[in-house]
């Protein structure tokens, strides 16, 4: 099928664009390489985002106000694991608890972020680099930055750990008992 006939096909055209959506979930590291925006779909992108962003985001910031807690109070033995969004003076109070992520510190573990985020796949836990910084993605490569090194710096030590309003409390202690291992303290 040409891709003149999936334009041609409202339905498969649709499909197609959601699938190769999805499709880049798949990725370890995903880097835009050009941007889209089909206003024919805008009136159906909108209304499904704000139904579902509704209903979502209670979810999430409810389950999420006691997933990053958990996190911090299981890894707080761990040396060389800092918590983004907790440092000096901060706490749960200013936590979006949208995500739960971690900086690694190479000066005090050797493990780094590929070797933590295999380790974990390997127990069948998933967890992603933090996300790629917009100015180092192609799309954005041409265009004027203003960076200092703090973004590719959290972006090459930082880890996302699994923070889904689904997990339970026992998912969750998994997930720290195969941190503490790969991260060889305790267990």
């Amino acid at each position: 099928m040409t891709p003149r006939a999936v334009e041609r096909n409202e339905w498969l055209h649709r499909w197609v664009w959601v699938l190769f959506d999805a499709a880049i979930w798949f990725a370890a590291i995903y880097g835009a390489t050009w941007l889209r925006f089909d206003f024919k779909y805008a009136p159906v992108f909108v209304a499904t985002t704000l139904l579902f962003a509704v209903a979502a985001v209670a979810g999430h910031f409810l389950v999420g106000a006691f997933i990053g807690p958990m996190y911090v109070d299981g890894l707080a033995d761990v040396p060389g694991v800092r918590f983004l969004g907790r440092d000096e003076g901060r706490g749960d109070d200013e936590d979006n608890c949208w995500l739960t992520c971690i900086e690694l510190d190479p000066a005090v573990t050797e493990v780094s972020p590929s070797k933590l985020i295999a380790e974990l796949a390997g127990e069948d836990i998933e967890s992603r680099r933090l996300r790629k910084p917009m100015h180092l993605q192609p799309v954005f490569a041409s265009h004027r930055t203003f960076v200092n090194g703090e973004s590719e710096r959290l972006f090459d030590r930082g880890v996302t750990l699994p923070s889904g309003s689904a997990l339970q409390d026992d998912e969750i202690e998994r997930v720290i008992k195969v941190l503490h291992r790969a991260l060889a303290v305790g267990l």
